[in-house]
């Protein structure tokens, strides 16, 4: 008797021990291509705020893609400093458009950092105008290489609202 209650022991704890050993699932494959394409679009940048602003988004963007589930305390501490720096660097944006786009942008991150397990239903409907803002903005990008970079980061967007 005492060996089937052994055996029925194991057979409930192996599903348990064999769960917590199964790796993180691997962040999803539509959100690395946008993600190459505008990284790989970071030389390109002459003006130094432009890129500044570029780099921290990229460094945001690869904490998050980084991390298969929800972000954690340790991912939003390491957000904290690109996110400031991007911030304080669209606050000093002139041309309208430019700033249109880049604070909808801020006003994602700042959604999806404010609530890093579930994003609520008005966070995600607060983040769909800020990207339907971008969207149509993106008629007014005449540089090439600026298009495909924000063309890449609406891309990353539209991928992370899906995945929510």
């Amino acid at each position: 008797m005492k060996i089937r209650t052994a055996l029925f022991a194991i057979m409930l704890a192996m599903p348990v021990a064999v769960w917590s050993q199964t790796p993180a699932p691997a962040p999803a494959p539509a959100l690395k291509a946008p993600f190459a394409a505008m990284q790989a679009n970071l030389n390109r940048i002459p003006n130094p705020a432009e890129k500044e602003r570029w780099q921290a988004n990229t460094a945001l963007w690869q904490t998050k893609i980084n991390r298969s589930g929800p972000l954690e305390g340790s991912d939003l501490a390491a957000m904290k400093a690109p996110f400031d720096t991007m911030k304080a660097n669209v606050a000093k944006i002139t041309d309208a458009g430019e700033k249109e786009r880049w604070q909808a942008n801020v006003d994602m991150w700042q959604v999806l950092m404010n609530q890093p397990g579930k994003v609520a239903k008005e966070g995600r409907d607060k983040m769909r105008v800020s990207l339907e803002a971008i969207k149509a903005n993106l008629a007014k990008v005449r540089v090439a290489a600026e298009k495909e970079r924000w063309e890449a980061n609406r891309e990353l967007w539209t991928v992370t609202l899906r995945l929510m």
